[in-house]
């Protein structure tokens, strides 16, 4: 019976899909079970429904929480002043002069490739 090796690969990939699917399924069953249970208000907190957490919910969660401790502390630290009513006039730097490159010389221009020697006859 030839040919034997080439069913052997699916065969192996399809057994690896079956066994994780039913692994999966056990894993899920499992988690499901362990889930609070929810009370009288819907939720384990009483009023609002449980959800789970994603990484990318707590990462936006702490960067809008990092946001407004930020602005908090800016707010603190100077106090808004009304704008006066006349601009004052801000010194500005003398801006650096644009300096050309330098102009580079052309190539020397090239030498012509040396001829091939002749074949030596043997």
């Amino acid at each position: 019976m030839q040919g034997w090796e080439i069913w052997l690969v699916p065969l192996i990939a399809m057994a690896v899909w079956i066994l994780g699917s039913l692994l999966r399924g056990g894993l899920e069953e499992r988690q499901r079970d362990n889930l609070p249970r929810p009370g009288p208000g819907g939720g384990p907190e009483g009023g609002r429904p449980s959800r789970p957490v994603s990484d990318l919910e707590r990462f936006l969660e702490e960067v809008h929480r990092r946001r407004q401790a930020a602005a908090e502390k800016r707010e603190r630290e100077s106090p808004r002043e009304p704008p006066s009513s006349s601009p004052e006039r801000v010194e500005s730097r003398p801006r650096p002069r644009s300096v050309p490159a330098p102009v580079r010389p052309p190539p020397p221009p090239r030498r012509p490739p040396r001829p091939a020697p002749p074949p030596v006859a043997r």
